[in-house]
C-alpha cells in the first residue's frame, strides 16, 4: 500500500499514514477491522491521531526491544550450550589421545614380549632337537647301522626284480622264438621227409647211363649242401644252441646218405633192357675218363660238404 504524502496537507498525510499503521498492526495481530474503523479515523480530530501515534510507536518499540532481547537471550543460551558441548568433545578428544598413547605404549611392550617369546622359542626348538636326536642315539645306538642295511637290501630287492622281469622278457622271447623255430625245424623236416622220398624212388630207377648217374650225384650233393646249411642256420640260432652243441658231431641223414652213395660201388644193372649201342658206349674209353673226371669233382665236393655239415 502507497501513502500518499502531501506537503500542503499535512494533517491529511497523519491520517493516511495512521490508518495504514492501524490497519497493518490489526491485520499482525489477527484483530477483526470493521467497516466504521476507517470512517473514525477520517473524522478522528489531530489529538486523537497523536495520541495513537504515540501508542503505536511506543509498543512497536517495545516490540523491538523484547524481541531484540529474546534474540540476545536465544543467542546467548545457544553460545553456551554451544561451548559446553565443545569442552565435552574436547575432554572426549583428550581422553582418546590419552588411551591411544597408552595402547602404543601395551603395544609396544606386548611386541617386546613376542620377541623375546619368539626367540625363547626357538632356542627351545633346537635344544629339543638336540635332546632328542641323543635319545635316538642312546636308545637305538646301531639305527644308523640298520637304516643302511636296510636300504642295501630294498636296493638288492629292486635290483633283482628288474632282473627277474628281464629274465622273464628274455625267456618269452627265447619261447617265442623257440616256437617259431620249431615250426621252420618242421618245415624243413617235411623238406628233408619229402626229399628223402624223392632220393629212395631216384635210387630204384635204373639209370639209363653213366652220365646220368653222374648227374644224379651232383643233384645230391647240391640236395645236401642245402639241408646242412639250413641245419647249421638253426644250430647258430640262441634257443637251439644247447641243442647243436650236444649234437655236433653228428652228420645229417643226407650227408651220410651222400656219403653211402658217394662211396658204394657203382651196381651193374642186369636187367635186358640197356642195348647194345649203350653198353659200347659205356665201354668206350672216353666215357671213362669222362666218368672218372665227373666223379672225382662229385666226390670232392661231397667231401666238403660232409666236412661243413659235422663242424
Amino acid at each position: 500500500m502507497d501513502i500518499e504524502i502531501d506537503d500542503q496537507d499535512i494533517e491529511k498525510t497523519i491520517k493516511n499514514l495512521y490508518s495504514y499503521a492501524y490497519m497493518t498492526n490489526s491485520n499482525l495481530d489477527d484483530d477483526i477491522i470493521l467497516d466504521d474503523d476507517p470512517k473514525d479515523i477520517e473524522n478522528s480530530s489531530s489529538s486523537d491521531l497523536q495520541s495513537n501515534f504515540k501508542e503505536l510507536i511506543i509498543s512497536l518499540l517495545k516490540f523491538k526491544k523484547l524481541n531484540k532481547q529474546s534474540e540476545k537471550a536465544e543467542l546467548v543460551q545457544r553460545s553456551d550450550q554451544f561451548e559446553t558441548l565443545f569442552q565435552k568433545l574436547e575432554n572426549e578428544v583428550r581422553n582418546h589421545y590419552r588411551l591411544e598413547n597408552q595402547l602404543k605404549l601395551h603395544f609396544e611392550s606386548f611386541q617386546e614380549k613376542i620377541e623375546e617369546l619368539e626367540k625363547t622359542e626357538s632356542f627351545d626348538l633346537n635344544t629339543i632337537k638336540e635332546l632328542e636326536e641323543k635319545c635316538d642315539e642312546k636308545k637305538n645306538p646301531k639305527s644308523s647301522e640298520v637304516d643302511k642295511v636296510r636300504k642295501e637290501m630294498d636296493e638288492r630287492l629292486r635290483n633283482s626284480l628288474e632282473n627277474a622281469e628281464k629274465k622273464d622278457k628274455a625267456l618269452h622271447k627265447i619261447e617265442y622264438e623257440n616256437v617259431k623255430l620249431k615250426a621252420l625245424l618242421e618245415e624243413k623236416t617235411r623238406e628233408y621227409e619229402g626229399i628223402k622220398k624223392e632220393l629212395v624212388k631216384i635210387k630204384k630207377i635204373t639209370p639209363r647211363k653213366k652220365v646220368v648217374q653222374g648227374m644224379y650225384k651232383i643233384d645230391v650233393v647240391q640236395v645236401d649242401f642245402e639241408a646242412s646249411k639250413s641245419r647249421n642256420s638253426l644250430d647258430s640260432s640262441g634257443s637251439l644252441r644247447g641243442y647243436g652243441n650236444r649234437n655236433k658231431k653228428r652228420c645229417s641223414f643226407g650227408e651220410s646218405d651222400f656219403e653211402r652213395l658217394a662211396f658204394s660201388p657203382i651196381k651193374k644193372d642186369s636187367s635186358a633192357t640197356l642195348k647194345n649201342d649203350d653198353s659200347n658206349f659205356l665201354k668206350a674209353p672216353a666215357w671213362r675218363n669222362a666218368r672218372k673226371s665227373v666223379d672225382q669233382v662229385v666226390i670232392t665236393s661231397g667231401r666238403k660238404s660232409i666236412k661243413k655239415g659235422c663242424k
